[in-house]
């Protein structure tokens, strides 16, 4: 089991539970969705999200998907 969860200075997401099975690309877009979407959109112009370099956050399909919702990664 994994805990994943997004804090800013003056923000926080809810804590998600990723099972066993792990974290694809497919669950880490649920949970951008579910979760960053929101947090970005409350937050605004310099919004920028930092990940680590998992699988799970630099395959192909997470960046093309972060660019198409003009998400700022570092």
């Amino acid at each position: 089991m994994m805990i994943w969860a997004g804090v800013s200075f003056s923000h926080c997401t809810e804590i998600e539970i990723v099972l066993s099975s792990g974290l694809n690309s497919v669950r880490y877009i649920e949970i951008l969705s579910q979760h960053v979407f929101p947090m970005h959109d409350r937050i605004g112009r310099g919004f920028l999200l930092m990940q680590e370099n998992a699988h799970p956050h630099t395959a192909q399909n997470i960046r093309r998907f972060l660019r198409l919702n003009d998400i700022t990664t570092h």
